[in-house]
């Protein structure tokens, strides 16, 4: 009822949205949600789209820090994939802007290997698990080649995390 007036993200379920923010343009499921330009090639980093995404991030961070904290039986792992694919897509539709605008040469930056790192790392920063969630989203992506990456958020959000404060499963 919350999510519904706010964004397309939101109205749809979790595990769709997060498909939809780690797939690639030329797919069908990005473009019903918005997230790839009218002709669907290319990422849609429009003001809107931003906004957009950020506002999901937003809802979605209230709705599960509510839940969490209200003791009510609720998830923490698909809401954590999804806020940080939300902010990482976000961040790469940052980047995708900002080097098209800077470049001389042609840059093809794509914000769905953003949202993939965004998403392990905001799981990483929840849970404080390091190996077990990049073997997660490496089956999840079957990528070989984002698993530096993944390595490389996960510790970094574990390091932050742990200096911040114990995990919530700790606690």
């Amino acid at each position: 009822l919350l999510s519904f007036p706010f964004s397309r993200l939101l109205r749809a379920l979790n595990t769709e949205a997060v498909h939809a923010l780690f797939e690639t343009c030329p797919n069908a499921r990005p473009h019903h949600f918005r997230l790839c330009d009218q002709e669907g090639n290319m990422p849609n980093t429009s003001f809107s789209a931003n906004v957009g995404l950020l506002v999901a991030s937003a809802v979605r961070f209230i709705q599960t820090t509510y839940t969490f904290g209200a003791a009510i039986p609720s998830g923490l792992f698909i809401p954590s994939l999804y806020i940080g694919a939300t902010l990482g897509r976000f961040i790469g539709n940052l980047i995708s802007t900002v080097a098209s605008s800077v470049s001389q040469f042609p840059v093809h930056i794509e914000p769905a290997v953003f949202a993939m790192v965004g998403a392990i790392s905001m799981l990483s920063g929840f849970c404080r698990m390091t190996v077990s969630l990049v073997v997660i989203m490496f089956e999840l992506t079957g990528e070989l080649n984002y698993i530096v990456p993944f390595m490389c958020a996960v510790l970094t959000a574990k390091l932050v995390g742990d200096m911040m404060t114990p995990s919530i499963y700790d606690a």
